[in-house]
């Protein structure tokens, strides 16, 4: 760097005072600035550290319950299975667990039977008899004529509730606990609170701190609990016997020692309180525990307390964090002051120096004191730059250099610099506007020019944040630049971070809500129409769970760049789920119609860029999406209704087969209400016993040898429902499994109801099995659970199923058939003819008969395709060895065509309508006791 020499006359011996005096201003201001720049990085670091811990010591707490209750969970499912579970099974259950070694907080294990007052007696008998038989002294039990007393009173619920009891019947550790054994729980508000709450939300709760002698005053403690059902003893059991609770006793010191023992709470305390059932922040609590520490860090505040609110199933706990040692290391600490010291006495050093040296011969200090100052400058880490009265700079130091890249014979003066350092004359004028007003503040004040942030130009082009500051020197300025480019790269990370996704580099939820709604208050006031693009990817659940989720992640990021791509950067594009993107387009349009049209033609775009395949683990995988668009104009809908929109749109598209894309509109809005009140009805309905049963015969020559079960609903003050409007709906919803359950059961008892009657004892029931049902794992025991429970012959139970049903698993769908068969129960294709079954799989499926799908029957006559290919279906099953039935049979004429095909069994219209079992029943015996003489069939 080339050097001048400093234009500064010492005209007087005082000028050593003077200079000696400003050198040590001019250290004091960069040491300030530094102690300050230094102190304002240390907060943020410790800052940073502070709620890293706290976090991950939160996720650990958490986790630490989760672990508990999966322990309760193991004990629960032991009840489940054996509600009598011995004492001494018990106690090794929890041995075997070796809960004392692996969950060292848990303090109590038991199980708390639920027992009415009727039962009482009983119930105290068996525990009494069970403790005469164990050796063990009598538990504290509740008296029958106590509870006779006590369901006379006050505690009877109203409307004359028998009072119940919840009392500990098992316990673990038995030594430590014995005393309790046979406690009435109900009487402990706080913990009766929570048996209640976990028998009603029929999963797990906690309790309030817990007092009395399920805790030591000095150990606070919660108690976790999962409810017991046993199985219901039938299906139409509407709700399964409760038989109580099973609990553990959870010291909260305990938990905490676990969570710092797995290596969290480093450096921090933490103090539990229960909030209660509700998230509310400043909600009245009870106190649940501290760590051991929390007191002293309270005192000594390193720094402002962190504050979480943490749901542990029914409850919320509010975690209040304090650091129990300083945040930063003692170097960290002492850095500020440091430089402080350093900055200091390194200026008062100077400045007496200077001054000492000027005392003896002016002319050598000078000399000496522009080497000195050079040589302090110079390693200072700011850059500094001396500018004369005249505009030009007399010297800058290294790091003014490595800063801007301008030496002094690039930049000369000042004028130069703000030509080079500023190159956009508006901005140039703004910067140098405000530099001069801050300059004549400090002419007015102390002298000191405060400092502020500006984008100067680096000597090779690239633009560099900066802080600038200064002093006056009388006609002349001082000017210290300090570096913030890498601080403002952090920024612009942790702010890059708070508003776009990591894996796909798009914005996220947050920035997508703020863009649309800055989008509508544009459209409000341009009146042009735009449009939100909800975009799901089909079938992503299977891409992770074949491929796996790295194979997912890729798909997501490609998904983003292809996304990207189609919008050419016009459109925003941001990642609203897991596997949901949204477009927000602008600016479409005035009019509606030509806003739906170019937002269809860019979603017709974004359908066909997916056309191509995705490359995961470098092989291809093809992917489609489906989209939902919502149209918009000036800000009458909020954000999140516009989003609400575009997802019920989106779905629509799912609905209507994938890989499309669908408007919203106000019907469908009704569509999806309507949609939901049909759902609720029907599980109201299968609850309530509305659905039937009705009969259709099937006709074998003159005689009715079996019929078909069709499910019927007659809804409350609707009548009749079309099972067209409640079928695909149940499908849709997996109610089909439950109202297929009880079909099952229902044809069942019907079989065992027609056993007596000598006119229908013969006769088959053929009841139709959705995929959903049939692909359940305990679809074969539900079946011989309901032939054993209502005691029907399986020999006339028939399974009707589809051909995409059999193509689902073949191997599992065999193996299934053979199992059921092997007890009776025979097998229909129905449909046979609509699908895509391979003859080879045909071949080795268990069936007993073949059914001609009624629209290739409805036009036998007139179209020879359908003629052909009953009489193809008559002729495969024949070859199989199966019977063959045609459904659909609603004229003579078409029967007679079938049975000249050989097809000899025969259901339809032409015969009977379905019909509710009595009417049913008289039918057959009309129909039997005309069927010599008759000509024809009779119809309904």
């Amino acid at each position: 760097m080339t050097t001048h020499k400093t234009h500064i006359a010492w005209g007087y011996p005082s000028s050593a005072m003077v200079l000696g005096g400003i050198t040590l201003l001019l250290g004091l201001v960069l040491t300030y600035v530094l102690v300050q720049q230094q102190r304002v990085a240390d907060a943020a670091l410790a800052e940073v550290r502070f709620v890293e811990e706290v976090r991950s010591s939160t996720d650990a707490l958490y986790q630490r319950i989760v672990t508990q209750t999966e322990v309760v969970a193991g004990l629960r499912d032991l009840f489940i299975i054996n509600p009598y579970l011995d004492f001494a099974q018990f106690q090794q259950v929890a041995d075997a667990h070796d809960v004392r070694h692996h969950y060292p907080e848990i303090r109590y294990l038991s199980f708390v039977r639920h027992v009415q007052a009727p039962q009482l007696s009983a119930y105290v008998q068996r525990i009494r008899a069970q403790a005469t038989y164990r050796g063990h002294s009598l538990p504290s039990l509740p008296t029958p004529e106590v509870a006779l007393t006590a369901d006379a009173g006050s505690e009877a619920g109203e409307g004359g509730e028998e009072r119940t009891y919840f009392l500990l019947e098992y316990l673990w550790p038995w030594e430590e606990s014995r005393v309790v054994w046979g406690m009435d729980l109900s009487a402990q508000p706080a913990l009766l609170s929570a048996l209640q709450s976990c028998r009603a939300r029929a999963g797990p709760a906690v309790s309030s701190p817990v007092d009395g002698a399920q805790a030591r005053a000095d150990a606070p403690a919660f108690m976790l609990c999962l409810p017991v059902f046993a199985p219901p003893s039938s299906p139409w059991e509407l709700e399964a016997p409760f038989l109580g609770i099973v609990a553990a006793v959870v010291d909260v010191h305990g938990v905490l020692a676990s969570v710092q023992q797995q290596g969290f709470l480093r450096g921090i305390a933490v103090q539990l309180e229960d909030v209660g059932e509700t998230a509310a922040a400043f909600h009245p609590s009870q106190w649940l525990g501290a760590s051991d520490n929390f007191a002293l860090a309270s005192a000594r505040q390193y720094a402002q307390p962190q504050v979480r609110l943490l749901q542990i199933h029914d409850r919320y706990w509010r975690l209040r964090f304090m650091p129990t040692q300083p945040l930063l290391s003692e170097a960290e600490r002492l850095l500020p002051w440091s430089i402080a010291g350093g900055g200091t006495t390194l200026s008062v050093l100077l400045a007496v120096g200077l001054w000492w040296l000027l005392r003896r011969q002016v002319q050598q200090a000078e000399s000496l004191n522009q080497a000195q100052q050079r040589s302090i400058l110079e390693h200072l880490p700011v850059g500094v730059n001396l500018m004369l009265p005249d505009g030009r700079f007399s010297y800058r130091n290294p790091a003014f250099l490595q800063i801007t890249g301008y030496d002094l014979q690039t930049v000369p003066d000042i004028t130069t610099w703000w030509l080079k350092a500023y190159p956009d004359p508006a901005y140039r004028q703004h910067v140098r506007t405000r530099w001069n007003t801050l300059a004549e503040q400090a002419r007015q004040s102390n002298g000191l020019i405060a400092p502020q942030e500006c984008i100067v130009t680096h000597a090779d082009g690239q633009p560099r944040t900066l802080q600038i500051s200064g002093a006056l020197l009388g006609s002349g300025e001082l000017v210290v630049l300090q570096d913030l480019t890498s601080y403002k790269v952090a920024e612009a990370k942790i702010n890059y971070l708070e508003f776009y996704d990591a894996l796909t580099q798009l914005p996220n939820r947050r920035l997508m809500l703020k863009n649309l709604q800055q989008a509508l208050i544009a459209s409000s006031r341009q009146g042009d129409y735009g449009a939100v693009l909800m975009l799901d990817i089909d079938h992503f659940k299977t891409v992770n769970e074949t491929l796996g989720h790295e194979s997912g992640d890729a798909l997501l990021r490609q998904v983003a760049e292809r996304l990207h791509s189609c919008t050419q950067e016009r459109y925003v594009v941001a990642r609203h789920g897991d596997d949901e993107f949204v477009i927000l387009l602008e600016d479409l349009a005035p009019q509606v119609g030509q806003a739906v049209t170019l937002a269809e033609a860019f979603g017709r775009r974004v359908l066909e860029a997916f056309q191509a395949p995705f490359v995961l683990g470098q092989r291809p995988q093809h992917c489609t999406v489906s989209i939902g668009i919502a149209l918009f104009q000036g800000e009458g809908d909020s954000a999140d209704e516009l989003l609400k929109r575009a997802d019920l749109a989106m779905y629509q598209a799912k609905v209507a087969g994938r890989d499309t894309l669908h408007f919203y509109s106000p019907s469908m809005q009704a569509s999806v209400q309507a949609r939901v009140q049909l759902e609720a009805a029907m599980r109201q309905g299968l609850e309530q016993q509305h659905f039937e049963l009705h009969f259709q015969p099937q006709i074998h020559h003159t005689r009715v040898i079996a019929c078909e079960a069709l499910l019927r609903w007659r809804r409350p003050e609707h009548g009749m429902v079309s099972p067209a409007e409640f079928v695909p709906l149940a499908e849709a919803t997996g109610l089909i499994v439950p109202l297929g359950h009880w079909v099952l059961h229902a044809a069942c008892a019907q079989l065992v109801a027609w056993a007596d009657q000598p006119h229908l004892a013969h006769l088959r029931i053929a009841i139709n099995v959705s995929a959903r049902q049939f692909h359940q794992s305990d679809f074969v025991q539900r079946v011989l659970h309901a032939i054993a429970h209502t005691g029907a012959d399986a020999r006339k139970l028939e399974l009707e199923l589809t051909e995409g049903l059999l193509l689902q698993d073949v191997e599992d769908t065999i193996e299934k058939m053979l199992e059921l068969k092997r007890h009776g129960i025979s097998f229909a294709l129905d449909d046979f003819g609509t699908g895509y079954s391979s003859l080879a799989y045909l071949k080795r499926l268990p069936l007993d008969q073949l059914k001609i799908d009624q629209g290739f029957v409805r036009d036998i006559l007139t179209d020879a395709n359908d003629a052909a290919i009953a009489r193809t279906v008559v002729a495969l099953g024949t070859s199989l060895g199966l019977h063959v039935i045609a459904e659909g049979v609603e004229t003579v004429a078409q029967r007679d065509c079938l049975q000249g095909y050989g097809c000899l069994m025969w259901q339809g219209y032409l015969f009977s309508r379905p019909l509710p079992a009595t009417q049913f029943a008289d039918w057959v015996q009309q129909f039997e006791a005309q069927a010599p003489s008759q000509s024809k069939p009779m119809s309904d």
